[in-house]
């Protein structure tokens, strides 16, 4: 896959996303609002130097 889009409740983002970025996709976009901070932190420290790319969380208007 090339891309994963993210359409999960904000308590199930984070793990969506870490399960994107394991799976060595290139882009992933989330699309969820209100993921607790401190999952993004862990998204976050989880994407330093990985070839993973995040769009959002909270970009609806991408779509």
């Amino acid at each position: 896959a090339n891309v994963s889009i993210i359409f999960v409740p904000a308590p199930f983002a984070a793990d969506a996303m870490l399960e994107a970025v394991a799976a060595d996709i290139p882009l992933v976009v989330c699309i969820t609002e209100g993921i607790p901070v401190m999952d993004m932190v862990r998204v976050k420290r989880t994407l330093s130097g990985r070839k993973s790319i995040l769009i959002g969380p909270n970009c609806p208007g991408v779509i």
